[in-house]
Order: C-alpha cells, then structure tokens, then sequence
C-alpha cells in the first residue's frame, strides 16, 4: 500500500494524517500500512429514556462515568415481586460463554473498559500480555459488580429482546443497528450515548471494514484510483450517509450535507464524535483468537463463576505468556 501512497498519483501526507489514528493503527503490521479504511464502527451506549424517567433520573444524563455507570444500573434494576429475580435490569453485562462463537464479542466489548482503566491487551513487544495489570483488575471487577448487584445469573443474554420489550434500561451497542432500531424501537423513547468513561480517560473501540491491493492484482492501477476515490471527504459523507457506517477521516465532518444529516440525526452523531477517542487493538501476530479465548474465559469465570478477579486473569495470563513466548523462539 505504501508503494501506492509514496507513488505519483499518492497520497498526501496531510491527507494520510487526517484519517483517524486507530484505523491507521488497525491497517498496520510492525509500522506499515498495508490496506486503507474504507468505513468504521465503534460501540456506544444505548439507553431507554422512558425507564430513566420511572427512575427518577434525568432523561438527558446518561451516565457519563464509572460511578454514575453503577449509580444508575442500580436504580434502574427493579425485581417487581420480590422473588430475587430483577424483571428489570439497568445495565446489561455482555457474558458469553467463553468457548462459543460470541466469546471474542465479549472481548471486543470489554476492551474500551480495559483501556478506560488506563490498561491495554498486550504490550508492543508481544511479549506478554497486559490485561491481567491492576487496570485490567479494575476494569474486570467493574463488570463483576454490575453482573452481581442486579443478579444478571437470571437474565437473557437477548439484550435486544429485553430492550425492546421495556425490560433492559442500558446496552451496548454500535451503529450498524440504527437502521433497525427506527422500526423496532418506535414505541420507546430512546437514545444512545458516548461510553461512559473510566478513571483514567474515554475509549471506545473501533471496528470497520478495509481495502488493500494483492501483488497478484491484474489492475492495481485502477485499484488504486478507486481507494482514492473512496477516501475522498464528499464520498465518504454520501457512502456514510447511505449506509449508516461511519467516516474514516476528520475532513469529512466539514461537508455541508453531512453537517446537516448529523443534525437530523443525533444518534448517528454520537457514534461519529466517539471516533475522536476510538481505539484498536493492538496486532498479535501468533495466536491471537487463543489468547482472546483466555481473556474471554477469566471475564466468563469473574461474573458468570463469582471467581476472584485478579486470580482469573492471572490464571489465563499464564496460559497467554506461554503462547507468546513460544512464538518468539
């Protein structure tokens, strides 16, 4: 890619610098860009502004950190009859079983906490991992208390379903449902909300999509004039208009038609601005899906198995270290 950008018909480095910094990371392996973003996703807060009023709060304060996070999940989870089982729940926790197809969702839902905390997944060396840090600890047993003050042990783990029918206050959730929840959220007064942030600083996690050029390309010429042409700040606004992805590049928030559709679209907009604290995660070059399964099993044995924090994450770190130490000899 960098022999396309460094070329005659390249790219600028004004132009290259105006893409946001995590999807230039997540294009990259060991400082080279090897492919372009062509849209992003990141995961925000939706919250249903009919049950915040029931509660008592305020409709247009989401919470807007750690502490608040708690607060609300804890008024907002109501068992009706007294059974000790909540019919309403606050705030819902993302626990998957570890070894199932959504136990790497969980982990990419757990990261913008992990980073919120100041922590990240493994250093740059890919030497060690660094989830089980006293950041990683911090990050875990907040998932931990929220999964045990509203006994989430008795509750689907369908989050839509449960917001959908009045019985889920908060989620997590991205862009890509938007057009979806226009039709299926038309009874409920709803919002989303930036995450709230931890005591470190705001993160989300960023995801999307990528183009790059194989050397086999029969035309890398043309491929090329079409990565470039879908950079461009107006087509990026027409293709993230059209198809309720994000842009890839700050530019793009200066075209007049998408001021306006960000506008008429505030939830949309959210998404959008949450780009300015988006992350990505770190590149491991040898068993990556293995030692995100380890996280995955130390979150699952925290909430799901009540299981000290800290000796869970330990635990899985050692299993993780071993992975990487061997990929080194």
């Amino acid at each position: 890619m960098e022999y396309f950008i460094n070329g005659e018909d390249g790219i600028s480095q004004e132009d290259l610098n105006d893409i946001y910094p995590a999807l230039r990371q997540f294009a990259s392996w060991k400082g080279t860009l090897y492919s372009l973003p062509m849209e992003a996703t990141n995961l925000g807060l939706m919250y249903n502004k009919d049950l915040f009023k029931k509660a008592g709060l305020d409709p247009n304060h989401p919470p807007k950190d750690w502490q608040e996070l708690m607060e609300f999940s804890k008024k907002l989870t109501v068992d009706k009859n007294g059974d000790g089982t909540s019919e309403q729940v606050g705030f819902f926790v993302p626990i998957f079983p570890a070894a199932g197809p959504l136990g790497s969702w969980m982990v990419w839902q757990f990261m913008p906490f992990l980073w919120q905390a100041g922590g990240d997944f493994v250093n740059v060396e890919q030497t060690s991992v660094l989830y089980n840090s006293d950041e990683g600890v911090k990050a875990l047993q907040l998932w931990q208390q929220l999964y045990r003050d509203q006994n989430l042990k008795n509750f689907t783990n369908l989050f839509e379903n449960a917001f959908v029918s009045g019985n889920l206050a908060m989620a997590l959730d991205g862009p890509w449902n938007l057009p979806r929840y226009k039709d299926l959220l038309k009874n409920i007064d709803w919002a989303f909300a930036p995450l709230p942030a931890g005591p470190f600083k705001s993160a989300t996690v960023v995801g999307g999509e990528y183009l790059a050029i194989f050397k086999q390309s029969e035309h890398p010429d043309a491929a090329w004039k079409f990565l470039k042409w879908m950079i461009q700040p107006e087509i990026q606004a027409f293709w993230s208009i059209k198809s309720g992805y994000l842009p890839i590049r700050h530019a793009v928030l200066q075209v007049p038609e998408f001021q306006k559709y960000l506008d008429e679209n505030p939830n949309f907009k959210v998404f959008v601005e949450q780009m300015e604290v988006g992350q990505a995660q770190r590149p491991i070059d040898y068993g990556g899906l293995e030692i995100s399964r380890h996280l995955a099993e130390a979150i699952e044995n925290a909430t799901t198995g009540n299981a000290d924090v800290k000796k869970s994450l330990d635990e899985s770190a050692i299993k993780s270290n071993k992975i990487l130490t061997s990929s080194k000899k």
